[in-house]
């Protein structure tokens, strides 16, 4: 995959929140925005993300009717014969509510947020989300796994661990997606 920032930094990888086809997207957007007015193989692109080219045009597909659809951006790029020629530029601002609009229909995101700032009970967020006890259970597992670093952890509903951590946590959240 594609490097982030956040893997040299050692904070929290938001995009792992995401679902992979919407962490592809995220990654090629930014990737191909250093292309600008150049033309990119999509051979290229499958061994930089380590995704097949089948799976790749059918990402840069939705990724375009989503620029479309959720920012109202046009002919960014285009997509012919295997080849993408970057029309335009995509400032940050914009890449960050693109991924925003990822995060927010992705249930672990939504998750993550619930467990750090709701004082309800876990069983109001799958009922609210529609999803069961094993499913919950694996998107704890998914979070474990990205808190483990910091060293917290999802125990009983809860994220435990220091609370400095905890907050901390919150915040680079918040400050990711503010992009501050």
């Amino acid at each position: 995959m594609l490097g982030t920032n956040n893997e040299r930094t050692g904070r929290m990888d938001i995009l792992q929140l995401l679902d992979e086809n919407s962490k592809v997207k995220i990654e090629l957007l930014e990737f191909i925005q250093t292309k600008l007015g150049e033309k990119v193989e999509l051979s290229f692109l499958a061994q930089e993300t380590a995704v097949s080219k089948f799976k790749l045009g059918k990402l840069i597909d939705e990724l375009d009717i989503d620029l479309q659809q959720k920012l109202s951006l046009n002919n960014v790029f285009t997509f012919k014969r295997g080849i993408v020629q970057v029309n335009s530029f995509i400032c940050d601002k914009d890449i960050l509510k693109l991924r925003q609009q990822y995060l927010d229909s992705s249930l672990i995101y939504q998750l993550l947020i619930f467990l750090l700032f709701s004082n309800k009970p876990i069983s109001k967020f799958t009922a609210e989300h529609y999803i069961s006890n094993s499913t919950l259970y694996l998107y704890k597992k998914r979070i474990n796994k990205l808190l483990e670093k910091e060293p917290l952890l999802v125990k009983k509903n809860k994220i435990v661990g220091n609370e400095w951590k905890i907050r901390s946590l919150g915040y680079s959240i918040i400050h990711d997606l503010n992009g501050i």
